[in-house]
C-alpha cells in the first residue's frame, strides 16, 4: 500500500471539485441549472455571490445572464450605471488561466476611494 499523504478532507474536495464540474458541463448543456450551480460555485470558493455575464468594452455596457447571490436592485444599476466603473470593464488580456484580481489591475487604495466601490 501507498500512502500518497491525502487527508480524508482533500479526498472530500476533491470529490466536491469533479461533482461541480460535472454540474457545470450539465449547465452548459441546459441553462435553467446555471442559477444553482452558481450558488454551489460561490459556496466552494467561500463567496457570496457569482454570475456569467458579458462586457463589452467598446460600448461600455455589460449583461447579466445567470447569478446567484446579487438582489435584483444592484444586477440591475450595475448593468444601467456602474458596468464603466468596475475595474474588470477594460481588462486586459491575461495569460489563459491566469488569476487576476483588483489589485492587478489598480492600486487597491484607488479602488477603494472609487465610485465602484464606494457606490456599488
Amino acid at each position: 500500500m501507498c500512502d500518497l499523504g491525502i487527508t480524508g478532507r482533500e479526498m472530500e474536495e476533491d470529490q466536491g471539485l469533479t461533482q461541480l464540474i460535472g454540474e457545470i458541463y450539465d449547465a452548459a448543456l441546459d441553462a435553467s441549472r446555471w442559477t444553482h450551480v452558481l450558488a454551489k460555485i460561490a459556496r466552494y470558493v467561500d463567496g457570496q455571490a457569482a454570475g456569467l455575464l458579458t462586457k463589452d468594452g467598446v460600448s461600455k455596457s455589460g449583461s447579466v445572464y445567470y447569478q446567484a447571490g446579487v438582489d435584483p436592485h444592484f444586477v440591475r444599476t450595475y448593468t444601467e450605471t456602474y458596468w464603466k466603473f468596475d475595474p474588470v470593464a477594460s481588462l486586459p488580456d491575461y495569460e489563459l488561466e491566469q488569476i487576476v484580481s483588483v489589485p492587478d489591475l489598480m492600486p487597491y487604495e484607488e479602488f477603494l476611494a472609487g465610485r465602484f466601490y464606494r457606490e456599488w
